[in-house]
C-alpha cells in the first residue's frame, strides 16, 4: 500500500505531468487515504486550510477579504426542463445514446443562475444528480481583455448540495472540475461533487473564489471575486436501492456489504470493516449481458471513508462507480463482487 502511495505522489511531482492527469492521481490517492471529512454547511475553508498543510499543491484558490456577490436563481419546471433536453455537453459525458434521454428525467434541472462581475459571467447551466453525486454544468465567460490559457492548472469554484443528516453531523465527499471545452474567451466546465451521504433535495451553492490559475508554485489572478450562485435542486435521481437485513459477507474478504444503490448512471455500495477489495466487478441484466466494472478505472471510480459512529470511532466505506453509458437499473439482476453475485434488487 504505501509503495503505491509513493507511486501516485511521484505522478504530481512528474515535471511533465499534464493538468488533465492530477484528477485521476489525486482520485487515487483518495482512494488508498480516504478524504478528509468537512461540514458541508461551514468547513470548506477548513477544509481547504487543512489541505494546504498536507499537499503545498494549491488546487483552490484564495478567497480575498472582499464582499460575497450572492445570487439566488431560480429553477425551471419540468416540462421547462423536457422542451430543453440534455445539454450536448452533458450527454456526451454520460454517454447517453438515442431515445435514452428518459432515463435521466428525474435527475436533469436547469437552474436559470447567472452573475457578471468585473466583466466576467458565470452560468450555470444544468445539473445532473442522483443520491451519491451532482454534476453541474457551467460556464465561464470573460471579456477580450482576459485570456483564458490552455494546459494550466485552474483554481475553479466547489459544489455544496443539501446532504441527508447522519447521527455524526460529520459529513464530507470529493470534488472535482473538468474543463470539457474551452477557447481563449470562454470555458465550459462540469463540477462533480460524490457525498459521503445522500443528496436531499434543497438548497445548492457554488463558489467560485477568484477566476485564476496556479503556475511555477503561484497563483495567477485574471478576475477578483468571490462569486456565489445559490438556488433549490428540485430533481434527485433516487436509483434502486438493495438494503439487505443482514451484511453481505464476501467470499474470502472482511468488507461486508451493508447498500447498494443502482442509478441510470452509477453504482453505489456501502460496507463495514473495510472498503471494497479490488476484484473485477460487474452488472448482470436481465438479457444475461454483463457489464464489467474495473475497480482500477480512476476516472470512474471513487472510495472513501467517513465516521458513522462517532463514540466508537467506526468509519463507513464507499464505492462509487459511474458508468460509461446510462443504463435502466430495473433491468439489472445481480452485482457481482470478484467471486459474490449479489441478486438485485
Amino acid at each position: 500500500m504505501n509503495e503505491r502511495r509513493e507511486d501516485l505522489l511521484a505522478l504530481l511531482d512528474a515535471p511533465d505531468a499534464a493538468p488533465e492527469d492530477l484528477g485521476p492521481v489525486l482520485d487515487a490517492l483518495d482512494a488508498l487515504d480516504g478524504p478528509s471529512p468537512f461540514d458541508t454547511r461551514a468547513g470548506w475553508a477548513d477544509l481547504m486550510a487543512r489541505g494546504a498543510k498536507k499537499n503545498p499543491r494549491k488546487l483552490w484558490g484564495k478567497v480575498p477579504l472582499a464582499a460575497v456577490i450572492a445570487l439566488v436563481c431560480l429553477v425551471t419546471t419540468a416540462a421547462a426542463v423536457t422542451a430543453f433536453g440534455l445539454h450536448d455537453g452533458l450527454a456526451r459525458y454520460f454517454g447517453v445514446g438515442d431515445g435514452q434521454s428518459p432515463l435521466l428525467e428525474n435527475a436533469v434541472d436547469v437552474p436559470e443562475c447567472s452573475v457578471t462581475e468585473n466583466g466576467v459571467t458565470i452560468s450555470v447551466l444544468q445539473t445532473v444528480a442522483d443520491q451519491y453525486g451532482i454534476y453541474m454544468l457551467y460556464e465561464i465567460v470573460v471579456p477580450d481583455s482576459i485570456t483564458l490559457p490552455e494546459g494550466v492548472v485552474w483554481s475553479l469554484g466547489w459544489l455544496t448540495p443539501t446532504l441527508e443528516a447522519n447521527p455524526t453531523g460529520v459529513q464530507g465527499g470529493q470534488g472535482r472540475q473538468e474543463i470539457l471545452e474551452q477557447d481563449p474567451h470562454r470555458m465550459l466546465i462540469l463540477s462533480t461533487f460524490l457525498p459521503s451521504d445522500p443528496i436531499e433535495k434543497g438548497p445548492v451553492s457554488f463558489v467560485l473564489p477568484t477566476l485564476g490559475y496556479w503556475e511555477d508554485q503561484e497563483d495567477v489572478v485574471l478576475a477578483e471575486g468571490p462569486w456565489t450562485l445559490e438556488w433549490e435542486l428540485t430533481k434527485v435521481e433516487p436509483g434502486i436501492t438493495l438494503t439487505p437485513e443482514a451484511p453481505i459477507v464476501l467470499d474470502g474478504w472482511t468488507p461486508v456489504v451493508t447498500e447498494l444503490t443502482i442509478s441510470p448512471f452509477s453504482l453505489h455500495i456501502y460496507s463495514d470493516n473495510a472498503s471494497l477489495p479490488d476484484v473485477p466487478m460487474a452488472l448482470v441484466f436481465r438479457d444475461g449481458t454483463r457489464l464489467a466494472i474495473d475497480p482500477f478505472d480512476y476516472n470512474h471510480v471513487s472510495q472513501g471513508a467517513y465516521l458513522a459512529e462517532e463514540v466508537t470511532g467506526q468509519q463507513k466505506y464507499e464505492f462509487y462507480y459511474r458508468f460509461y453509458h446510462v443504463i435502466d437499473p430495473s433491468q439489472v439482476t445481480a452485482v457481482v463482487i470478484g467471486e459474490t453475485e449479489i441478486p438485485f434488487p
